[in-house]
């Protein structure tokens, strides 16, 4: 039940009444006496009404609900009133998440509501790389006198948007291993790729012509692809840096580093699962998270909400020091020999940098993604793109395939241009 507390908006007119009051015994004017309970009705009446009962409903729509990265994205809220008392004045201000910026119109409406009715605001907000959660509208009640008041949050129901999601498309050609198959060794050592059979599925865009199960389509005049057991035991690891000191951004407003691996790590992972590939995730923050590779989608192991987790998180209170350390040996233990480790990281000190060296130096598998959140805009900014710059170039040197991902761009974009396939 919402509580309602006095606002004291008529308390003046008690002096008010008792000057009239006394004014009127003094002269012995009788008219005077009368006027004074004009200020009196009004002083009395929030104690005598009953605020009403208050039951709200929000909706809300974005428009694209897909958007890309520097897309207008159009946001409708809708406050609806679902009691029995008309609420005469109504004040609401829509959620907007902190990192959007309000480009047009306004996330405030105020209104009348008689039962069953709504208003609508309507605002313009810049998508930007990552997912946006939407927190719940701050509504205020008043009553007809406005002596009663009430402020409550509003959330969005289950039918309409409660977050913003822009993620990077999957590139394409996905995360090759330097044997050149995606995106890992797989049991290449006990079946022979392309020759023994072991499944078909559908024909999607980019297979190739000789895996083509042309009898079938000759039959039926379906496209199938063949994939054979070498295909399928590929073992992909997302391993996130989540440490305090990767929760860097660009500037004020912006998102954070870890929103924008967090979301290169999870349509990596889909595009690897839609090839029939085994994903992990390895987590690398306060503490050390792991979810061992499997086939199963992302959202039923927990991979995808412990990845969402991280994305909407909010940056440490503190500056955190750079060279926080992360459970570099509680990694190398987990990690299955056949893995394909990908790191998505800001590359901020020198652990995961270091931790790729030694995996690569070890014979596995590693590639780096790095979302670049260095602004040249202050000399410590400037210094710390030198020193993301001196890592990459020492991780590619040592024959990691790093991706330095600029989140205004397609994720693809960074991958072809670290010969990683995939087109911008």
């Amino acid at each position: 039940m919402t509580e309602f507390r006095r606002t004291g908006r008529w308390r003046p007119a008690v002096p008010a009444a008792a000057v009239l009051v006394a004014a009127g015994v003094y002269l012995g004017d009788a008219g005077v006496l009368l006027a004074a309970a004009v200020p009196a009705a009004y002083a009395a009446y929030p104690w005598l009404s009953r605020p009403p009962a208050v039951s709200l409903s929000l909706t809300r729509t974005a428009t694209p609900a897909s958007p890309d990265h520097g897309d207008r994205v159009t946001v409708e809220a809708t406050l609806t009133n679902d009691g029995r008392s008309v609420l005469p004045a109504v004040e609401f201000a829509d959620g907007v998440p902190d990192h959007l910026v309000v480009v047009e119109g306004s996330p405030r409406g105020a209104a009348a509501l008689r039962p069953g009715e709504s208003t609508t605001v309507r605002y313009d907000v810049v998508a930007k790389r990552g997912t946006h959660a939407f927190d719940p509208a701050d509504v205020t009640v008043r009553d007809v006198s406005g002596g009663h008041e009430a402020t409550l949050s509003v959330a969005g129901d289950d039918a309409g948007a409660t977050e913003l999601a822009c993620p990077p498309s999957a590139p394409e050609g996905g995360v090759p291993s330097r044997a050149g198959r995606y995106p890992g060794r797989g049991d290449a050592a006990s079946f022979d790729a392309g020759v023994e059979f072991a499944r078909v599925r559908e024909y999607r865009p980019g297979d190739s012509p000789g895996r083509i199960d042309w009898r079938r389509y000759a039959r039926d005049r379906k496209l199938t692809t063949v994939e054979s057991p070498a295909q399928r035991a590929a073992t992909l690891v997302l391993c996130l840096d989540a440490r305090p000191c990767a929760f860097r951004s660009a500037g004020a407003g912006e998102p954070h580093a870890v929103a924008y691996a967090a979301d290169a790590a999870r349509a990596v992972g889909e595009a690897a699962l839609d090839r029939g590939d085994r994903v992990g995730l390895a987590v690398v923050g306060e503490s050390f998270e792991w979810i061992p590779p499997s086939g199963r989608p992302l959202t039923e192991r927990g991979v995808g909400a412990t990845l969402d987790e991280h994305a909407v998180a909010k940056p440490p209170a503190r500056p955190p020091t750079p060279g926080a350390p992360g459970d570099r040996e509680g990694l190398l233990a987990a990690l299955p020999q056949d893995a394909h480790a990908v790191w998505f990281a800001p590359l901020v000190g020198e652990y995961v940098a270091g931790t790729a060296r030694r995996l690569a130096a070890a014979g596995r598998d590693v590639t780096v993604v790095s979302p670049d959140v260095t602004t040249a805009a202050t000399a410590g900014g400037r210094v710390a793109r030198v020193e993301r710059d001196a890592r990459i170039a020492a991780l590619r040197n040592a024959g990691i395939p790093v991706a330095d991902w600029d989140p205004a761009e397609p994720l693809a974009a960074a991958f072809a241009r670290a010969g990683l396939g995939g087109s911008p």
